[in-house]
């Protein structure tokens, strides 16, 4: 399946901390990622609660000046992107709940 990722290229301690926030990862777990040049956080792409939060980790991370890389579907991407994928979520969402709605609507006057 297709993810979104967050990749970083320091580890201070305030990169750490953040990590730590807002991920379920331990200490060492978070070190060896960066070391290695792995993700520090991943989620797949139709996951919106978890694109959303990519994109708190990634705006927490650039408030301390952590220069930090979002990836989509393997390829360099940015936050703007994400939000772009989470509207076209929301939409999705939405329209389905409509025809939920427009469907059950119907149900109730042929019952």
């Amino acid at each position: 399946m297709d993810t979104i990722g967050i990749k970083v290229k320091s580890q201070t301690a305030a990169c750490i901390k953040v990590l730590r926030k807002h991920t379920e990862l331990a200490v060492s777990q978070i070190k060896a990622r960066i070391e290695n040049g792995d993700f520090v956080y991943k989620c797949d792409y139709v996951d919106t609660d978890g694109i959303q939060k990519a994109v708190s980790l990634y705006n927490a991370l650039c408030e301390i000046g952590i220069e930090a890389q979002i990836f989509e579907q393997g390829e360099a991407s940015d936050v703007v992107l994400l939000g772009n994928l989470l509207n076209s979520h929301k939409e999705i969402d939405e329209e389905i709940q409509k025809e939920i709605d427009a469907e059950l609507g119907e149900s109730e006057w042929n019952s």
